[in-house]
């Protein structure tokens, strides 16, 4: 019983003690591992892709593929109206009509006045037939009167005739040869007179297809399909010619019109890519081609017009919505803050990556180009990646840490103040605060 008392003894003295032994690792055997509790508390970011906003970006206004206006081409009282503001329509359809008695009784007129006047041609006619058929008359005489005085000039040569026969003869080809001119004017006069008539009456005619245009022009159609985007009077109203009744746009695709710096003109091209924001759909990213560019830059801007196409297929983006225009689109890089980059004089930049097991890895890293407080990282860091952005104590390499809690606790709030009075990663030359 003495010896199992002893033995008791010493295996309870023997437990009491620390061991000695170190382990492979340098822990001393039957050290305890630290607590979650106990790890530094850090706020960790993911490393995300982006850009630093570096490209100019311009301000334009959005316009339909193409416009129409609808305006009367007749005075008169508009009848009915088929479309208002918003409506869709169709090219050809119908959408508009003005009254048309008045015109109407103006097209009874003109035909009615080219009726007499074709009258006036029938009379004409005549008149210039009589006075021909009395000329061919005075020529047939003329030219017997011709025969007979040849003859009894012949006949007096040979002696056959008295030369007061003769002379009689020479007296009737005179009286003949006076006799044919007065017809012959006549004639002239009658011919010019049917012309005038036959003018007339293709005058008239041209004034009867002109008031049947005017009445087909009382019917309005649309000249495009589209939508209603302004009405300019309403059915009773009275009309002059000119009047705006409808005004039509195409939304099936949106222009842009950008007034752009002739310096980033050269960076431009027709057909080029580029991207769009509307004020009005903040939430998406939007794209368009440019269509057009202007030969003519404002002089005293120096400003040039750019004219960008884009899609429009659920035709929800209107008229003269503001939209935000970049023609490059920016390089999509690893985008961290500044202030979470350690750097040091001969050393490489390095960022303090968290692993999976909650492990601080220092990660060299390679940096591009800074702006407000931002800087790319073109390697040794990829999308996805924990870093630490702030923590309560300094880390390094192979150091385990806890993330900061989910807001709303108290522990949270708590460690909340612990970071804010805790420095960030790092300054300037690369050592903790």
């Amino acid at each position: 019983m003495k010896d199992w008392g002893k033995l008791l003894i010493l295996m309870t003295l023997l437990l009491s003690l620390p061991a000695c032994t170190n382990a492979p690792n340098g822990e001393k055997v039957g050290a305890t591992t630290p607590s979650t509790e106990d790890l530094p508390l850090v706020e960790v970011a993911v490393a995300r892709t982006g850009s630093l906003g570096g490209e100019p970006e311009y301000v334009g206004t959005t316009l339909p593929l193409q416009e129409a206006t609808i305006r009367v081409q007749v005075a008169g009282q508009l009848k009915s109206l088929a479309a208002d503001v918003g409506d869709q329509v169709k090219e050809g359809q119908p959408l508009a009509s003005v009254d048309t008695n008045v015109l109407m009784a103006e097209l009874d007129r003109a035909q009615g006045e080219l009726a007499a006047r074709q009258t006036d041609v029938t009379r004409a006619q005549n008149q210039s037939s009589n006075a021909q058929g009395n000329l061919e008359e005075q020529r047939i005489d003329l030219q017997a009167a011709q025969v007979e005085a040849d003859r009894i000039q012949q006949l007096e040569a040979q002696g056959a005739v008295s030369s007061q026969e003769a002379e009689r003869a020479r007296r009737m080809l005179k009286q003949a040869e006076q006799a044919f001119k007065s017809p012959e004017k006549h004639v002239q006069v009658e011919a010019r007179a049917l012309e005038v008539a036959q003018t007339r009456v293709a005058t008239q005619r041209t004034l009867v297809v002109q008031e049947r245009e005017r009445i087909a022009s009382t019917t309005l159609v649309a000249p495009i399909s589209g939508t209603v985007m302004e009405r300019g009077s309403a059915p009773g109203s009275l009309l002059r010619p000119g009047d705006m009744i409808l005004k039509l746009g195409d939304f099936s695709k949106v222009k842009v019109l950008a007034q752009v710096s002739e310096l980033t003109l050269p960076k431009i091209r027709i057909g080029q890519a580029v991207q769009l924001n509307l004020d009005a759909f903040l939430s998406e990213q939007l794209t368009g081609t440019v269509s057009r560019i202007s030969p003519a830059t404002d002089p005293k801007a120096r400003l040039v017009p750019v004219e960008v196409m884009m899609a429009n297929p659920q035709g929800k983006i209107g008229s003269g919505l503001l939209a935000r225009v970049r023609f490059t689109k920016p390089s999509e890089k690893v985008i961290v803050p500044l202030e979470v980059v350690q750097e040091k004089a001969g050393v490489s930049p390095t960022v303090l990556v968290v692993t999976e097991s909650s492990t601080v890895v220092v990660r060299p890293v390679k940096l591009g180009a800074r702006a407000e407080g931002q800087v790319e990282v073109l390697s040794g860091l990829q999308p996805g990646e924990s870093f630490i952005v702030r923590s309560g104590q300094p880390m390094k390499e192979g150091d385990r840490v806890r993330f900061a809690l989910p807001e709303g606790t108290e522990e949270q709030k708590a460690s909340s103040q612990n970071l804010d009075d805790a420095p960030r990663v790092s300054n300037r030359k690369g050592q903790t605060d």
